[in-house]
């Protein structure tokens, strides 16, 4: 029996769960306010449509050089650290957001909030070797609800500090003037960053896991002793004096980069790139499309200029991923990891089509744009949610990490790409064709990949007593 095993479920994982979860929570705000700043700043500080997109595209840079740097980092130097590194920078960028005061410096605050946002793979992971395999699954994706809080926080926190900063009397309308409003919007959405520093400080322990990866076997004992107090069981009678915790088949199995290409690995390694590329570009574009479809031209008012919201149908967009986490959670350990993401993928894909179709039209139905955006993200946020668990878990100790955070930085790339083409200037109908394409694309590779439903985690930690 595994140490997680024997420490079963109580406030120990519960403590971590939401740590991580703030972090999803705060990275999620930070990650879509650009829906809405890029727009804002487009007409307060005269963007062109393509420095508008670059503002957007800047924090998928970020998050493809943090992949790069925070996942690897993860294994070599412990989940722990690079938890409350990854806290830090969204905290301080996040503000620093706020007081930008030229475009490039407002790129390179959203460049480095991406890079932190690029180590949220370690915390997912972290969190997952704590779990006990029959509470992993859905507990893992208990977190996503972290997310989705996110995503309707940043239309409200929007609706909110857009309206009281641009001096509109209550329109929605972004004027020409530059307005403060924004700064608030981003202040306001970097406060989360602040919280997770500080649970992640007091809660969130070093994986025993990696610990016993990396020799460090009395430290390991001390966490899951502690844990095993926490969780109110007999740590001497579940971890007594003279055990000795090893790894099941040798005692210096670490990994790399580059093991990721190795026989082992290299067809589940290309196969989680293609899903995460693909993936990142429908689960984003799709937001982007249903704000840009919902963004009304207001330069026919006569007291407005520039563009106004709908924020009604944008926030119950954003309340449809808390749908989308329930359904998942209920579907993902009755059908299992593969099923769940490939039928979410496709229904997501034909939605927004739909969606888009219907904004292509002259007097399409307010009602029944609602619905297929409402489809479309619950479906999607069904699909990524599958997606984050199983890649956890097809990844074994030494690369997890690793593995999960490049897997994480090829989707950044195609998210850098995603604003250029999910754009004003771009038909809705071909964007409707592109992530109904990319869709299916997704559907496919994923039922590529082995099933993880009820396995234990890819490299095994097992107790002997060498008492």
């Amino acid at each position: 029996m595994t140490p997680t095993e024997r420490l079963g479920y109580g406030p120990f994982q519960n403590r971590i769960l939401w740590a991580v979860g703030l972090c999803f929570a705060s990275s999620s705000m930070e990650m879509l306010l650009f829906s809405f700043l890029a727009v804002v700043l487009k007409a307060d500080w005269h963007l062109t449509e393509h420095e508008a997109d670059t503002i957007s595209s800047a924090v998928f840079v970020g998050g493809l050089l943090g992949n790069l740097v925070l996942g690897p980092l993860g294994d070599h130097v412990g989940r722990r650290p690079v938890f409350l590194l990854t806290a830090v920078i969204l905290c301080v960028f996040g503000f620093a957001t706020a007081i930008a005061t030229s475009y490039l410096g407002l790129w390179l605050c959203r460049l480095a909030v991406g890079f932190g946002i690029g180590g949220l793979a370690v915390p997912f992971d972290a969190l997952a070797e704590f779990m006990p395999t029959h509470q992993r699954g859905t507990n893992l994706l208990f977190v996503q609800y972290f997310w989705t809080v996110g995503t309707v926080l940043v239309p409200t926190v929007a609706y909110v500090c857009l309206q009281r900063g641009n001096g509109s009397g209550g329109s929605n309308s972004i004027g020409d003037d530059e307005s403060t409003g924004w700064r608030l919007f981003c202040a306001v959405c970097a406060v989360p960053c602040l919280l997770t520093l500080f649970v992640g400080v007091y809660f969130v322990p070093e994986s025993p896991r990696w610990l016993l990866l990396h020799g460090r076997h009395d430290e390991a004992l001390d966490i899951l002793r502690t844990a095993a107090k926490q969780n109110q069981r007999s740590s001497q009678t579940i971890f007594p004096v003279g055990l000795t915790l090893v790894h099941s088949e040798s005692e210096n199995e670490h990994g790399s980069f580059w093991d990721l290409f190795s026989p082992k690995w290299l067809k589940t390694t290309l196969l989680l790139w293609g899903v995460w590329a693909c993936q990142y570009f429908i689960y984003f574009g799709a937001i982007m499309a249903i704000t840009l479809v919902f963004a009304k031209d207001s330069s026919m008012d006569d007291t407005n200029d520039g563009l106004m919201f709908d924020y009604g149908p944008i926030f119950v967009s954003g309340l449809a991923e808390t749908a989308g986490t329930a359904v998942v959670i209920f579907l993902i350990d009755r059908v299992g990891r593969i099923p769940s993401q490939a039928v979410s993928y496709l229904l997501g894909g034909t939605s927004v089509f739909i969606l888009c179709a219907l904004a292509a039209q002259d007097n399409p139905s307010r009602i029944s744009m609602m619905v297929a955006a409402f489809i479309a993200r619950l479906s999607f946020m069904s699909g990524t949610c599958a997606t984050w668990v199983s890649t956890a878990e097809v990844l074994s100790t030494e690369v997890r990490t690793s593995g999960h955070s490049t897997s994480n930085a090829v989707g950044s790339i195609s998210g850098v790409i995603s604003p250029y083409i999910v754009s004003s200037n771009t038909p809705f109908n071909t964007i409707g064709c592109v992530i109904l394409f990319l869709s299916v694309t997704t559907s496919f590779l994923v039922v590529h990949l082995p099933e993880t439903n009820g396995r234990a985690m890819g490299s095994r930690r097992e107790l002997r007593d060498d008492r």
